[in-house]
């Protein structure tokens, strides 16, 4: 398996995405990102999300 160093990566909310929702996803990212040791950011202005991740497998 090859290792994919970093992706960046843009992306638009859903307009039907609901804050509990995005608060929610948020956590389970973490804890998944965790366990497998995936590091990155993530930047959000209310519509749009910029962000990163490194040690991703592909």
């Amino acid at each position: 398996m090859a290792v994919l160093t970093t992706l960046i990566y843009k992306s638009q909310l859903n307009p039907s995405c609901k804050s509990l929702s995005l608060l929610s996803l948020v956590e389970k990212a973490k804890h998944s990102n965790t366990a497998l040791d995936v590091t990155g950011i993530l930047l959000f202005d209310g519509v749009e999300f910029l962000g990163d991740a490194a040690n991703l497998l592909i």
